[in-house]
């Protein structure tokens, strides 16, 4: 929400302020925006056709030569229709399109968390490639020390499809792409931070994703 005078066009009450909701697109190599919808503030987060057409704009924007993409939204574009056009885009023959988006942790995939072992949790890794972690708070000193008491690993992520898909009650999936898979992430939370009766059980804080990345990616 972009908070707005009530004399302007468009600007309308959501359940906590005034003002417009916008949807963008940007390039995140160079930062750069793409395309834009300037809405009215009490329009939905998750408004399939609003989805749809920045996508296509964006998309349009981009010279073609440049149309290698990787595309990413938070959880309020996990919808039926966005995922389908993604996944319609990418099967096209001769095109590259590989899309990350956010996933609500229900009850479905609290109940895969569950069946997750400790050894399939992963250690999480940054977009430079190196292990996320923290200092612990009884660390040493030495800020660039190697002591493995002094770093927590501070995130763990693990694949949920195959809990989903092959649940003994039916696949969980069954209405999406086959080819979308879904991912966890669970991290250590800040100090401060709350957490749902869920998370609160073991301590950690989830995140979810899907994507149509192939299990076998070269590169």
């Amino acid at each position: 929400m972009v908070t707005a005078h009530p004399d302007k066009e468009l600007a309308e009450p959501d359940f906590k302020e005034f003002g417009h909701h916008p949807l963008l697109a940007y390039c995140g190599n160079t930062a750069e925006p793409l395309a834009g919808k300037l809405r009215k503030g009490s329009v939905g987060s998750s408004t399939v056709a609003d989805h749809l057409e920045v996508l296509e704009a964006a998309i349009t924007a981009l010279p073609p030569p440049y149309r290698r993409l990787l595309v990413t939204c938070d959880g309020a574009g996990a919808s039926h229709g966005l995922i389908a056009r993604l996944d319609a885009l990418a099967s096209r023959p001769g095109h590259h399109l590989v899309y990350s988006v956010g996933w609500e942790l229900g009850e479905r995939e609290r109940a895969a968390i569950t069946h997750v072992p400790e050894e399939a949790w992963q250690i999480a890794i940054d977009h430079r490639g190196e292990v996320r972690e923290r200092r612990a708070d009884d660390a040493c000193a030495s800020r660039g020390c190697a002591h493995r008491k002094c770093w927590i690993e501070e995130a763990c992520v693990t694949e949920l499809t195959a809990l989903l898909r092959e649940d003994p009650a039916g696949d969980h999936l069954a209405d999406w792409p086959a080819t979308m898979r879904i991912f966890a992430r669970r991290e250590l939370p800040h100090p401060g931070a709350q957490l749902s009766l869920f998370e609160s059980g073991d301590g950690w804080r989830y995140s979810l994703w899907v994507t149509n990345l192939p299990e076998r990616t070269p590169g």
